[in-house]
């Protein structure tokens, strides 16, 4: 008998915790909405923090996180000059990453009441990369993955692609999906954090060698898009010589298979990719 009061007791606790954690996650989305930019960030991280260590088993139920996750899309506009653009989109991969416990917690999103088992991760940024003298129309940056690999992170002693590989947790991976492989001015990016789903990766072995192989790889991997369909062509991983062969990739199967934390940057020229994209993140 004290064992089944012990179980009432604690399901009652549970219940009025969820109910708890319900209040304050309304209470604050009221406050996100009027809140600056880092505040925003903080308080996404700050709850990413909590949904992670607030988990408990209940039945045959396990790992149920409690928590809400209290996080909120951004719309940015940048300009500048090449560096600065190549600069500001960098800094919102990493600080993404930052936010969601640098790819640390697994199920933290596909867990979600409502919302999870159909979704593997979230829309940290919209980006607008706007025309301006320094950087018109006609003008590309197309070594976005070297500048990831080589500049430093403001936050860290260590470069953009380093501190998503190892330093701040993961291990991670960038996959950057361009009209052409290129950044452009008057075109719209998400920026998305995904979450690990299992062990596959086959399409990094065909995006490499041109077969279907598994390959242990992090790092940051170049793929260009057409402005429409759901075919990319591997351009280049960063750090790996010889690499990306152009062998037609198709985007959903990147989705599928996540073998670790992934920060995705995604053209939205292309709206097969962006329809796609939304159907895996909200």
């Amino acid at each position: 008998m004290a064992k089944k009061g012990m179980s009432a007791e604690f399901i009652v606790g549970a219940i009025i915790t969820l109910a708890a954690f319900v209040l304050i996650a309304l209470a604050i989305r009221g406050f996100m909405e009027k809140a600056e930019s880092k505040e925003v960030e903080t308080l996404c991280q700050n709850s990413v923090a909590l949904r992670s260590a607030a988990s408990f088993s209940l039945g045959g139920l396990q790992d149920i996180k409690a928590a809400p996750l209290l996080c909120k899309t951004q719309d940015r506009k940048i300009s500048g000059n090449e560096e600065e653009v190549k600069r500001q989109m960098a800094e919102m991969i990493a600080r993404c990453w930052w936010m969601f416990n640098a790819g640390m917690t697994e199920n933290l999103i596909s867990t979600l009441p409502g919302v999870g088992g159909k979704n593997k991760g979230f829309v940290c940024y919209t980006a607008i990369i706007e025309e301006s003298k320094e950087f018109s129309a006609g003008q590309k940056i197309d070594d976005f993955d070297d500048f990831l690999r080589t500049e430093k992170y403001s936050k860290a002693n260590f470069s953009y692609l380093e501190y998503i590989q190892y330093a701040a947790g993961g291990p991670g991976r960038v996959v950057i999906v361009l009209e052409g492989g290129v950044f452009q001015p008057n075109h719209a990016y998400e920026i998305a954090f995904i979450e690990k789903s299992g062990n596959d990766n086959n399409w990094i072995g065909t995006a490499i060698t041109g077969v279907s192989t598994v390959a242990a790889l992090t790092g940051a991997i170049l793929f260009s898009a057409g402005t429409g369909g759901l075919g990319l062509a591997a351009l280049a991983v960063a750090g790996v010589a010889g690499s990306a062969v152009g062998t037609e990739i198709m985007f959903e199967n990147m989705l599928k298979e996540t073998d670790v934390s992934t920060i995705m940057v995604v053209d939205m020229a292309n709206q097969d990719l962006r329809n796609e994209l939304h159907k895996n993140v909200f």
